[in-house]
């Protein structure tokens, strides 16, 4: 039914592990958008946006032999608006975190959101929001987290740097506070940073 999330393993001599298997278990609708982050033990977890009810984003864990963990999990509780953009970064330990773009949650126009994880994959704390500055758009997400668990987020911000689009960042500890606020990152300011 529509787009599916799949996924192939490799060797790191580029040989194909097995064949390709499906990563989503909800088929309505789609599934689409999809990213992946993996460890150094060989632990993986693949995020993506589904249009299934309830509309979202979505998660499946995997081990290094490439079974899944658990079921296929929600990342974005049911809000009312559209999340798009996931990107998603893990740690040593399984820990990992994901990013993305809220479509009006913010209060004007797309703004940036994250939920960090466990290794045995729980949600800790509850979604924070990345950006504070809201005018506009901010979109494009990335992320990155550390093996304490810490972690960084980063995005375009449209016309916060005084020309079109900036890129903006902020940093979080492991429970999900923040530990300043967001920070301009470019100093290069003409015309089109992303």
């Amino acid at each position: 039914s529509g787009w599916g999330v799949f996924g192939r393993r490799y060797d790191g001599s580029g040989n194909s592990i097995g064949g390709e298997f499906p990563v989503n278990t909800t088929t309505t609708n789609n599934q689409l958008d999809a990213t992946i982050a993996m460890n150094a033990t060989g632990e993986f977890v693949v995020v993506w946006s589904s249009t299934a009810a309830p509309a979202g984003l979505y998660g499946q864990r995997f081990d290094q032999s490439g079974n899944a963990v658990d079921g296929e999990f929600q990342i974005t509780p049911p809000s009312g608006y559209s999340q798009d953009d996931p990107v998603v970064a893990m740690n040593d330990s399984g820990s990992f975190v994901v990013a993305w773009r809220d479509w009006g949650q913010d209060g004007n126009l797309g703004g940036i959101f994250a939920q960090a994880y466990d290794a045995s994959g729980n949600a800790v704390g509850s979604v924070v929001q990345a950006n504070t500055y809201t005018t506009n758009w901010q979109q494009t997400p990335a992320v990155a987290i550390d093996n304490g668990g810490n972690f960084v987020v980063a995005w375009e911000s449209l016309g916060q740097d005084g020309s079109d689009y900036g890129v903006y960042a902020r940093r979080f500890d492991a429970t999900g506070t923040p530990l300043d606020g967001e920070f301009q990152v470019n100093t290069t300011t003409g015309v089109i940073q992303s």
